[in-house]
């Protein structure tokens, strides 16, 4: 797997949020999503060195114009570190950082630590 594969997908809900799409979705970006270490352990491990780098992650959501829309998709670059914060994966994160995952290191101008920000997670929880 490199950047370029599609790692994940998004669906927006009738609200509006981003909900993970898990059936089209690849192994690893699941155990992410259910903080599942020892999947994620297996698929990190298979993957190499670059692992650490930016994924490819797809955004879908419904066009405008009614019945009729075309769905809309957004590629989006996200590395793991920035999706195990997101989804909260606090197994899968920490074993990110035991393997050198810089938490400052971003992709699409979001870093592990600008992702902390955005969702209002903070050390102190």
């Amino acid at each position: 797997m490199d950047s370029e594969t599609v790692l994940g997908h998004y669906v927006a809900d009738a609200t509006g949020q981003w909900v993970p799409a898990l059936q089209q979705s690849t192994e690893l970006f699941k155990a992410i999503v259910n903080d599942d270490i020892n999947p994620f352990e297996s698929e990190f491990d298979a993957l190499g060195s670059g692992s650490l780098g930016a994924f490819t992650i797809l955004y879908w959501s419904e066009g405008k114009g009614g019945e009729q829309a075309t769905p809309q998709v957004q590629a989006k670059a996200r590395s793991l570190l920035a999706l195990a914060v997101h989804h909260g994966s606090l197994r899968v994160l920490s074993y990110l950082l035991s393997k050198g995952a810089n938490p400052r290191a971003g992709q699409d101008g979001q870093s592990a630590y600008e992702v902390c920000e955005r969702y209002g997670i903070s050390g102190s929880r």
